[in-house]
């Protein structure tokens, strides 16, 4: 993971990311922001959330404000809503969290998961 001090400053206002002087619109208000791996992954609010971003509520972000990739559905989600309600880097990996207890390992250069495991 590069240092995160090589990134351009970033800040959040309400569905606005704010890289250097770009700014990237989103539909839905950005609960997070995390900068990992030379990108900056977002979570957007899960409340009131439209299907086409049930249970894929984390989109990741170029340097340039490019939408790179919107991760894919949260395990366990098939009739019942599981979004993401968190997100971080533990260990070495980027990880996130679904409201129903399940913690997921992302692929941070494809958005797909690679691992999940309960932790409620």
């Amino acid at each position: 993971m590069p240092d995160r001090g090589s990134m351009p400053e970033y800040d959040v206002h309400d569905e606005t990311l704010v890289i250097g002087r770009t700014q990237v619109e989103f539909e839905h208000p950005i609960a997070e922001v995390v900068p990992y791996d030379g990108q900056y992954i977002v979570r957007l609010e899960y409340m009131d959330l439209p299907q086409a971003l049930d249970n894929r509520n984390i989109i990741a972000c170029s340097q340039a404000g490019d939408r790179v990739w919107q991760i894919e559905q949260a395990p366990a989600s098939d009739a019942h809503d599981n979004p993401y309600a968190g997100l971080g880097v533990e260990g070495v990996g980027l990880v996130g969290h679904t409201w129903r207890g399940l913690t997921v390992r992302i692929d941070a250069g494809t958005g797909t998961w690679e691992m999940h495991e309960f932790r409620k």
